[in-house]
């Protein structure tokens, strides 16, 4: 096996490692930005729940 051989395979190698992490950063922001927008749409239904209950009407005491 000559050296340009197993600098070629090391160099697959690499890229397919490297293609693997920016697979799986990936992967992680998209779970991020999913739980990100769960969490603002949580925030406008609570808000929208809230608009349709209208202004709390006063304790009497």
């Amino acid at each position: 096996m000559q050296d340009s051989d197993v600098i070629n395979k090391n160099h697959y190698a690499l890229r397919q490692s490297l293609n693997f992490a920016q697979m799986q950063k990936e992967t992680k922001e998209s779970m991020y930005n999913s739980i990100e927008i769960r969490n603002l749409t949580l925030q406008g239904r609570k808000q929208n729940v809230n608009d349709l209950k209208g202004p709390r009407p006063r304790q009497k005491t």
